[in-house]
């Protein structure tokens, strides 16, 4: 298995970025679930009130939960991010090249915004990482996916590149297909920019 960069792997205390994400992501859904007592309350027959919001109260804060600390997407702005060849839909191919070691970060990033990535960036000064697809649906040809190149010396002075894709929820039941064609892709584009170099 491919050795990762700093901080994969690390546990490390809740910070502003996630603190943030969940104040807001509970604040939607305080306000989703006043609508719905409000809704509820308009009706002709009023529904039993403590199953009522003892329920979508629970709902809602698992659903808040979920959405938090499932997100690689969060999880990477947060700088909590685990190697992005784990989950049971990741999918991850590897090619040694004789690109130097510094240049390696750069032709990882430029492969993934020319597979389609946005946001693309580069972290821990190794790792090039960007995300394709819609994140409004979770259907496994469309959903939103974590595009990862993982960069690492051979030890000869050329490169290792590890080409990894996965779905953004890592709750995602489905999707393991897409990944691999995702991982194909930006194997071929770093095979392309690095035989270009």
């Amino acid at each position: 298995m491919p050795e990762c960069g700093n901080g994969y792997g690390r546990l490390k205390g809740v910070n502003r970025i996630i603190a943030r994400a969940f104040v807001l992501r509970g604040a939607l859904a305080i306000a989703a679930l006043l609508l719905l007592v409000g809704m509820a309350s308009s009706t002709s027959s009023p529904p039993p009130w403590i199953p009522f919001v003892t329920f979508f109260g629970v709902f809602l804060t698992a659903t808040v939960i979920m959405t938090t600390f499932a997100d690689r997407r969060l999880m990477v702005t947060a700088g909590r991010e685990n190697a992005p060849w784990l989950g049971s839909n990741a999918r991850w191919c590897q090619f040694t090249s004789p690109t130097p070691p510094d240049a390696a970060p750069g032709i990882a990033a430029r492969a993934i915004a020319n597979s389609g990535g946005r946001r693309v960036e580069v972290i821990h000064g190794s790792v090039a990482v960007g995300w394709i697809g819609s994140s409004w649906t979770n259907l496994p040809q469309f959903q939103e996916y974590q595009l990862s190149i993982v960069t690492s010396p051979n030890g000869s002075g050329g490169s290792i590149f590890t080409c990894c894709a996965r779905p953004r929820w890592s709750t995602a039941l489905l999707g393991a297909s897409r990944s691999r064609s995702l991982g194909d892709s930006l194997d071929s584009a770093v095979r392309r920019f690095t035989n270009d170099s």
